[in-house]
């Protein structure tokens, strides 16, 4: 609730336009705000008007040695919150973790169906 409460704040703090909609849009939205948190995130078209957007670093948990997998989750929460106020119908998949013991935080943000 709170990243769908904050969406529209959020990103016009960050001088983000999100009137047009669309899958690169919201990417935009998720890898300014990776920027202003002191992070990088690369975006990647994909299939379908899908977008992958890919995080290899979080400083938000910067000396954390193990974090327990239910903290990514809760910060996850925030950006499906955000696009779920941004286009409802739209769709954010987790492809790879870092807590998992991947290289990346790896996103598709897609349309949906119907």
């Amino acid at each position: 609730l709170i990243g769908a409460q904050y969406f529209a704040e959020t990103a016009g703090a960050l001088g983000c336009d999100t009137s047009g909609g669309g899958s690169a849009e919201f990417a935009h939205f998720m890898a300014t705000l990776a920027k202003a948190e002191g992070d990088t995130a690369e975006i990647e078209p994909g299939e379908n008007g899908a977008v992958l957007i890919r995080r290899s670093s979080t400083r938000l948990f910067k000396g954390l040695d193990q974090p327990h997998p239910a903290l990514f989750d809760a910060w996850c929460g925030l950006f499906h919150g955000a696009l779920s106020a941004y286009d409802r119908t739209m769709v954010l998949e987790v492809l790879a973790r870092r807590d998992y013991g991947d290289d990346a935080d790896l996103w598709r943000i897609r349309p949906g169906v119907g």
